[in-house]
């Protein structure tokens, strides 16, 4: 049943293994009235409420019992076994009904035409594309039960025959049947081959098309239902295994043996589908679907969606299962291992799913129609504003969005909403880190080893003073002094805002690179793998912690240090009181960035190696992944997103913190820093400092309110 625009369906595995569908099939009704291959037409019925994201945007009545789904020719069309039917279906739902045989069941599109398996007519029927109306029907030697175009040919599944039967696409005209195992079913055309699955037998056949000759025939798992191929192998979901088996397709044919097999993330696979490459696997028992690593053969993770999944398609850029003991399509972002998942609500029993331009067709078996969801995302959107000619540290402050600016030595004020330039100052030779203390806007100027300070009303320099070599980050301790790394002195310098004055001078390791302030500490991070923990009122370091590695990123939150280790590969977790460390929690590769999610009660960690987030829970210690594009440069958190800026792809990503929907969008050249600017009806800005573009953007993403977490 493979062909443009399909979907993995459940019709055919509950046929297969004698469940619902079988029963039904043997009570099929009477057909609906009108001349035998003429179409009938009946119109959609828009949906209320349905012109968000993720919803139901209309639903057309069609015939009892839609079954397989097809999107192709511009159509999409639709089996009804139990009236002898099949539906047409135009891009804005108009229906188009027309009788084929006795029981059509599977769909396959072939060179200029679609064709219809009849299972009680023995037969296949050939339909025009434009109308649907039937143009030639061909007699099989018994009942097909799956259909799939390969070769020129169009070849059945005939279980109760043990065969498999060929017919020539472009004459109509059947060339016999090839003997393949016990109760061939599921059919998939790929990799220049026929597959064909027998879950009596535990095997899959490969047929080679040009001949129609059995090459291979390879033992699998017990009751192999479903099929699917990527570019290195075919997949075969093994339902009473709970496991999905590689096929690899470098063996010549004749040679090709099955590999080990991976668990399917559930129980009672029914369904496969390859996208985002993975490989997804609908677990119709446990409630999940399960993402493998085709590359590295194993298990990712298993996402939790609604009562027993049956079919899989991708749409809109994410992966949809059809739920049908729930009545509901969920939404799998394939950017993230995990997140509270969006799900729509549709007809009873949802089954077949197809894709087309116009979104994403849900066949409702039970509810006598077909349903379309749209499925794009809300885009970002971005407003640029030019600012100085190397920006490259962003501050949100109370009243203002500050920018430094490293290759013109400016600081820029912008308005609140990052919308406007209202003033620009000349500080201090490459200034980069930014900071609000004591009432003032404060810049670290690299090369001339000072700190300025600016007016934050007029963006004016008000003092200037004199801190340790080489000041690269800043950090405001809970009593309002200001703290300034000098990452070539080995020290830190403590100064008072309101006098502009060092009042303390510690000496940490030899190359600090990092410093917060939170838990009732100051935390100071040294590249030699120490992380200092100094007391703000006597500034003295009361500890000094090896850590090992190379670590780089540092967060804190009320009840733990979060320090990145980045040649580890992990993000360590240090107890305040103590200073030691109490967790490792694996993460990607190359983590340089860390922030704390104090509303989700989470903590993410940016992976520069990977090109990934990983989101960490406290509480578990457990790390799952959100892929954002290949080198990023900074990591933001607020407004309930997390926020990332693409260095190498020139972009920013934006992950809804609940439900891990991550939303992408071009931005500038060089996109080095960002800040999140206070969240509005459920929306979020952040102002992005692009060092490539001479600019800054604002960044806003509009809120994700349709459909609902499951």
């Amino acid at each position: 049943m493979r062909a443009p625009g399909r979907a993995t369906t459940l019709a055919l595995v509950l046929f297969l293994v004698g469940g619902v569908l079988a029963v039904l099939l043997v009570a099929a009704g009477d057909r609906d009235g009108g001349r035998p291959g003429v179409p009938t037409t009946s119109g959609a019925v828009a949906v209320e409420g349905g012109d968000g994201p993720w919803a139901v945007v209309a639903r057309t009545p069609v015939a009892p019992d839609p079954g397989d789904l097809l999107a192709a020719f511009g159509s999409v069309w639709a089996t009804h076994h139990g009236t002898g039917t099949v539906t047409r279906l135009d891009g804005d739902g108009t229906a188009h009904a027309v009788a084929v045989g006795e029981s059509p069941v599977a769909l396959a599109a072939a060179d200029d035409a679609v064709w219809v398996a009849d299972r009680a007519g023995d037969a296949l029927a050939r339909l025009d594309p434009t109308d649907g109306s039937v143009v030639a029907t061909v007699a099989l030697d018994g009942a097909p039960a799956d259909l799939v175009a390969a070769g020129g040919s169009l070849w059945a599944s005939l279980p109760d025959q043990g065969a498999v039967a060929r017919v020539d696409a472009r004459r109509g005209v059947a060339l016999g049947s090839v003997a393949v195992g016990s109760s061939p079913g599921a059919l998939l055309a790929a990799a220049g081959g026929v597959w064909v699955a027998d879950a009596a037998d535990d095997t899959v056949t490969r047929l080679d098309p040009a001949r129609g000759e059995v090459t291979d025939t390879i033992d699998v798992g017990r009751a192999p239902l479903a099929l699917a191929a990527t570019d290195d192998a075919v997949w075969v979901a093994n339902h009473e295994d709970d496991s999905v088996t590689p096929i690899a397709l470098g063996a010549a044919p004749g040679d090709l043996v099955a590999g080990e097999a991976v668990g399917s993330g559930g129980a009672r696979p029914v369904a496969l589908l390859v996208a985002q490459g993975s490989v997804w696997a609908a677990n119709y028992s446990s409630h999940s679907v399960g993402r493998i690593d085709p590359d590295a053969e194993r298990l990712v993770t298993s996402y939790d969606v609604g009562a027993q999944p049956s079919a899989l398609a991708e749409a809109g850029g994410a992966i949809w299962s059809a739920d049908s003991g729930s009545d509901r399509v969920t939404r799998i972002d394939p950017a993230s291992d995990w997140g509270d998942l969006v799900a729509v609500a549709v007809g009873p029993g949802p089954g077949a799913l197809a894709v087309s331009d116009a979104g994403l067709w849900v066949a409702e078996y039970q509810g006598a129609a077909v349903a379309r969801v749209g499925v794009g995302t809300p885009a970002l959107t971005t407003t640029e504003v030019a600012v100085g000619d190397s920006p490259a540290a962003v501050l949100a402050a109370t009243d203002a969005v500050w920018v430094a600016d490293f290759g013109d030595d400016t600081v820029t004020r912008l308005t609140a909403d990052g919308g406007s330039v209202t003033a620009t100052t000349e500080v201090g030779r490459g200034p980069g880190a930014l900071a609000e203390a004591g009432g003032a806007v404060w810049v670290a100027a690299y090369e001339d080893d000072r700190l300025d300070r600016l007016d934050p009303g007029t963006g004016e320099v008000t003092a200037e003073v004199t801190v340790g070599d080489g000041p690269v980050a800043l950090a405001a301790d809970d009593a309002g002094a200001l703290w300034s790394v000098g990452s070539l002195a080995g020290t830190v310098s403590r100064v008072d805002p309101a006098t502009a004055t060092v009042t303390a001078t510690v000496r940490v390791d030899a190359a600090p690179v990092a410093i917060a302030a939170g838990a009732g500490w100051v935390w100071v991070i040294g590249y030699g793998g120490t992380v200092s923990r100094i007391d703000p009122a006597t500034a003295s370091v009361t500890a000094t912690t090896t850590v090992g590695g190379q670590p780089r990123g540092l967060a804190v939150a009320d009840d733990a240090v979060w320090v990145t280790d980045r040649t580890g590969g992990q993000v360590l977790r240090l107890d305040p009181a103590t200073a030691a460390v109490v967790d490792r929690v694996g993460t990607g590769a190359d983590p340089v960035a860390v922030a704390v999610d104090e509303e989700q009660d989470l903590v993410w960690v940016l992976n520069r190696g990977d090109g990934t987030v990983s989101r960490v829970d406290p509480a578990t210690g457990r790390a799952q992944a959100t892929r954002v594009g290949a080198l990023p440069s900074a990591l933001a958190v607020g407004a309930g997103r997390v926020w990332v800026a693409g260095g190498a792809t020139a972009s920013v990503s934006v992950i809804d913190a609940v439900t891990g929907v991550a939303r992408t969008t071009a931005v500038g050249e060089a996109p080095t820093a960002l800040a999140v600017l206070a969240a509005t009806d459920g929306s979020g800005r952040a102002v992005v400092a692009d060092s490539g573009s001479h600019a800054v953007t604002v960044v806003t993403a509009g809120a994700l309110d349709a459909g609902s977490p499951s």
